[in-house]
């Protein structure tokens, strides 16, 4: 975690954004968090690493979550009157 802080802090001051964004444990955490639980990067606990997603993946994953939420909710999307 400590490495990734500091790699995020060098991006930071790379792009000149300090004065927009705060690098902490507890955001990185966060980001970390979320990044995760949509299934953007994979974290292994046995030995700490953390590892993105190909972009291909991410996207053909949203399309699977987007057809799933169709198909299962096509009452919700017929009554605001949309036709899938």
């Amino acid at each position: 975690m400590d490495e990734l802080i500091v790699k995020c802090r060098s991006l930071v001051d790379q792009y000149d954004m300090d004065k927009k964004v705060t690098v902490d444990m507890e955001r990185v955490s966060n980001a970390l968090h979320w990044l995760s639980m949509n299934d953007i990067v994979s974290y292994d606990e046995k030995n700490g690493t953390i590892t993105p997603r190909s972009i291909e993946y991410v996207h053909r994953r949203r399309q699977e979550i987007i057809s799933e939420a169709c198909e299962n909710h096509d009452h919700m999307w017929k009554s605001f009157g949309i036709t899938l």
